[in-house]
């Protein structure tokens, strides 16, 4: 997996690079855009108790994506944005 900031500062977005049979995870809302050959499947963050109190107390998405690239395949692109403008920093 190889990931790459860019447009930083004002509109970072991270572009995601996946090999066959590596997977990510990434809030709901955070996708904005994939190669075609990633497979993407959504469920509960946590389960439904945990997501709720997740979603209420400590403003997280109550669903969670996660993209993966099936083994075989030729690799994919995805790309994830944050909610509102702003930086990425790697720590």
């Amino acid at each position: 997996m190889e990931v790459e900031i860019r447009d930083q500062p004002s509109f970072a977005h991270l572009q995601v690079q996946l090999e066959p049979g590596e997977s990510i995870i990434a809030e709901s809302d955070a996708m904005a855009s994939r190669s075609s050959n990633l497979e993407m499947q959504t469920r509960l963050n946590g389960g439904l108790v945990k997501g709720m109190l997740r979603k209420f107390l400590g403003g997280e998405s109550l669903f969670i994506n996660e993209f993966s690239c099936p083994p075989g395949s030729k690799g994919g692109d995805l790309v994830i944005t944050q909610r509102t403008p702003g930086d990425i920093r790697k720590k």
